[in-house]
C-alpha cells in the first residue's frame, strides 16, 4: 500500500447458510482453533474467516497473494494488486445503518419491564442474522452492555455462528431440530427445543457419547464427562406452530374468524355486523349443550386433572400426557443412558392483540395445566418462558399469575422466568418507549428530467404525470428494499418525502422528485447526497418534510399501531351517530313534555361532540396512516 502504514484488516465476510453436513466440518474447525491445531478439510470451503482460520481461503487471488508478493500476483492474473480502499476513500452505495444507542435502550427497556412486572430475565432472539442487524455484532453489544447473557436461535448453523464467534452464554435452537444435529448440540453446549413425543422418543433412545469426548463441549461439571444436551419442551397451547399437544383440536372454534373470511374468498355475513367481542369471544365460549334426546359425548377418561377451568371439558388426559413426556425427558435415566437433560419448559404466544388478549389468558392456562401436573410427578422445572415481545410489553399476561406459577407451592423450588424477545430489540413493535434501530441510506447517483407521458422502470409502469426530475438510488430488491415499494414506497432525500417511480430493480430504484421548469440545471446528483428510507420496522417509508429519519420512523411507528384503529374508529362513529338519531326519534316522541326534552337535547349534545371528537380522531389517524401508504 502506497503511503506507508499496514493494510487495514479485511472485514469478516457476512456469514452464509450452510447445510447441515457442513455444521460438523464447521465444528470440528472449532476445535481445531480451540486446541491451536492447523486449520483441516477444503481450504477452499470459504468458511475459515468465520471461525478465526484463514480469512482469504476460497479467493483465488488473496491466496497467491499469501505466498506470492504483489509483482508476482499482477504477472499471474494480468490485475492489479487487489486491496481494499481505505476507510473514507469510498462512498457506500447503500448502506444499512444500525443505531447502537437506540439498540442498547430497547434491550433496557425490555428487560427493565421483564424484571419489574414479571421477574423474569430476557432471551434476545438472534435468528434471522438477528433480524437483519447482524447476530454476532448484536449478540457483543447486548453482552458487553450486560443487557442479556442467553440467546435463541433458530437453526444450528446460526448457533455455530455464535458458538465460533467466542460466545460461552446460553444458546437455546428454538426450531426443530433433526437427530443428525444433536451431537454436535451437546459437544457445543447448545440447547435444544422438544417439539413433539417422537423427538423425545428419539432422544431418549439415543446413545450417550462415552467419556473422553471434548472437555469443554459438553455441559457436564466433570472434566472429561461425555455432554449433556440440555432441552425445553415445547407446549402447543394455541400457535399450532410445534410443540406437545394441550387442548383438543376439537374444541378449538373460531367462530366467524375463519380463514374464508380472512382470505376474502367468501364473504361472511356474521362479520358485517359484529363487534370485535362477537368474532373474538367466540374463541372462549362453550359449545351449546346436546338438544333433547341427542346422544352426549361420551365421558373422558381422565386420571390427572387439568389444574384449570376449561369449558370444553377436561384436557387433563393431554395435560397428563405432557407431564409424561417432561418426566421421562427429567429423569436420571435420561441423563444416565441419554445423556438428556430437562432444562425448562416453554410455549409461543399467537394473539399479540390487547382486544383479543383472553386467548393469551387461555394459553396460558393450558401451560399452566402443564406445569402443575409436571410439579405433581415430582419434577422441577429449571426454566419457564412464555412471553414474546407484544405479550411482554402490553402486559398480556397476569403478573400475579405468572409469579406464582414460578415457585413450586408443594416445595417452594423457586423456577427461572425468562422472557424471549426479538423484534421489540430491534424497534419492530408498536410500544411508545421502543427507538427505531435501522436505516438504510443509498446514495443518489443519478438525476435526470422526464418529459410528460414518458415512462419509467420496467414494464413502464409508471408515467410521468408532467414534466419533472426522476432520481435513481443505489440501491434495489438485492439489496433488501422490497420490490413490494414499487410506485408506492416512500424515500427521504434531504428532509423532502418522495414516492418510488416504477418497479424497483435489482441493484436501484427510481424516485419521482416533482415537477420541475425546463430552464432547472440537471446536474444534481452530487446535490441531492443521501436517500434515507429507515425506521423501526427496519423495511419501507423515511422521511417526511423536515423531519429526520429517527423522527419519520417514530412516526411510522405511531402509524402502524394507529393503522388498525380505522375501522374501529368508524364503528364507534356508527353507533354514536346511531345514539343520536335515537335521541332525536325520542325527542319527537316526548314532544309535549318539556322536562323530558330539555333532557333529552342536553344527551344529544354531549352524543354530538363525541361524534366530532371520532371524526376529528379519524381524519387524524387517517392522515398519518396515509403517509405510509405500504402499511
Amino acid at each position: 500500500e502506497p503511503g506507508g502504514g499496514p493494510p487495514p484488516a479485511p472485514p469478516p465476510p457476512a456469514v452464509a447458510t450452510y447445510s447441515r453436513a457442513e455444521g460438523k466440518a464447521l465444528a470440528t474447525a472449532l476445535d481445531e482453533k480451540r486446541s491451536g491445531a492447523p486449520p483441516s478439510g477444503n481450504p477452499g470451503s470459504g468458511h475459515g474467516s468465520i471461525l478465526g482460520g484463514n480469512p482469504t481461503a476460497g479467493n483465488p487471488i488473496s491466496s497467491a497473494a499469501k505466498s506470492a508478493p504483489a509483482s508476482a500476483v499482477s504477472k499471474q492474473t494480468g490485475l492489479a494488486p487487489v486491496s481494499l480502499p481505505r476507510a473514507g476513500e469510498v462512498q457506500g452505495r447503500v448502506v444499512h445503518e444500525v443505531d447502537v444507542a437506540a439498540l442498547v435502550a430497547n434491550a433496557a427497556l425490555v428487560r427493565d419491564v421483564g424484571e419489574a412486572e414479571y421477574q423474569c430475565q430476557t432471551i434476545a432472539v438472534l435468528k434471522a442474522d438477528a433480524y437483519g442487524h447482524g447476530a454476532v455484532s448484536v449478540g457483543r453489544i447486548l453482552r458487553h452492555a450486560k443487557l442479556s447473557g442467553f440467546f435463541a436461535v433458530a437453526t444450528l448453523p446460526e448457533a455455530l455462528e455464535l458458538r465460533a464467534a467466542s460466545f460461552t452464554e446460553r444458546v437455546v435452537i428454538l426450531g426443530p431440530t433433526d437427530p443428525s444435529e444433536w451431537s454436535l448440540c451437546a459437544k457445543h453446549a447448545i440447547e435444544i427445543v422438544v417439539d413433539s413425543a417422537e423427538t423425545a422418543k428419539l432422544l431418549l433412545a439415543r446413545e450417550r457419547p462415552r467419556p473422553g469426548g471434548d472437555p469443554g463441549g459438553g455441559s457436564d461439571d466433570k472434566k472429561g464427562a461425555p455432554p449433556v444436551i440440555k432441552v425445553h419442551v415445547m407446549l402447543n397451547t394455541g400457535m399450532n406452530r410445534i410443540g406437545l399437544a394441550t387442548f383438543e383440536s376439537s374444541a378449538e372454534t373460531h367462530g366467524p374468524r375463519s380463514n374464508a373470511s380472512r382470505l376474502g374468498d367468501a364473504k361472511c355475513p356474521l362479520l358485517e355486523h359484529a363487534s370485535v367481542a362477537d368474532i373474538f369471544g367466540a374463541d372462549l365460549q362453550p359449545p351449546p349443550p346436546p338438544a333433547a334426546g341427542e346422544p352426549s359425548a361420551a365421558p373422558k377418561v381422565t386420571y390427572l386433572a387439568s389444574g384449570c377451568d376449561d369449558p370444553f371439558g377436561d384436557a387433563g388426559v393431554l395435560l397428563a400426557e405432557a407431564a409424561g413426556v417432561v418426566a421421562q425427558l427429567a429423569s436420571p435415566r435420561a441423563l444416565r443412558e441419554a445423556g438428556v437433560a430437562l432444562e425448562g419448559l416453554c410455549t409461543h404466544m399467537c394473539d399479540a392483540f390487547s382486544e383479543t388478549a383472553g386467548y393469551t389468558v387461555r394459553q396460558f392456562e393450558r401451560f399452566k395445566g402443564v406445569v402443575d401436573a409436571t410439579r405433581r410427578c415430582g419434577i422441577e422445572i429449571p426454566c419457564l418462558h412464555v412471553a414474546n415481545s407484544e405479550t411482554l410489553l402490553q402486559k398480556l399476561l397476569d403478573p400475579v399469575a405468572w409469579k406464582a406459577l414460578l415457585v413450586n407451592p408443594r416445595t417452594g423450588y423457586r423456577t427461572k422466568g425468562f422472557a424471549r424477545v426479538g423484534g421489540a430489540l430491534y424497534g419492530q413493535r408498536s410500544h411508545p418507549g421502543l427507538q427505531p434501530v435501522s436505516s438504510l441510506r443509498a446514495q443518489v447517483r443519478f438525476v435526470h428530467r422526464c418529459g410528460e407521458g414518458m415512462t419509467v422502470g420496467y414494464d413502464r409502469s409508471w408515467v410521468a404525470p408532467h414534466e419533472c426530475r426522476i432520481a435513481t438510488l443505489a440501491c434495489g430488491f438485492a439489496d433488501g428494499y422490497a420490490r413490494d415499494n414499487s410506485s408506492r414506497g416512500r424515500v427521504g432525500i434531504r428532509g423532502g418525502n418522495f414516492t418510488v417511480a416504477g418497479k424497483v430493480c435489482m441493484d436501484q430504484l427510481m424516485v419521482y422528485l416533482g415537477p420541475t421548469a425546463a430552464e432547472e440545471e440537471e446536474e444534481a446528483g452530487e446535490a441531492w447526497g443521501l436517500a434515507t428510507s429507515g425506521g423501526g420496522g427496519g423495511g419501507v417509508g423515511g422521511g417526511l418534510a423536515g423531519l429526520s429519519a429517527a423522527e419519520v420512523a417514530s412516526l411510522r411507528q405511531r402509524a402502524f399501531k394507529q393503522s388498525g384503529n380505522l375501522a374501529k374508529l368508524e364503528a364507534k362513529i356508527e353507533q354514536a351517530e346511531l345514539e343520536a338519531a335515537e335521541l332525536d326519534a325520542s325527542m319527537l316522541q316526548w314532544g309535549s313534555d318539556a322536562g323530558k326534552v330539555l333532557e333529552l337535547m342536553a344527551a344529544k349534545e354531549k352524543v354530538d361532540a363525541r361524534v366530532a371528537e371520532l371524526y376529528a380522531s379519524w381524519e387524524e389517524t387517517e392522515e398519518l396512516v396515509a403517509l405510509f401508504p405500504d402499511l
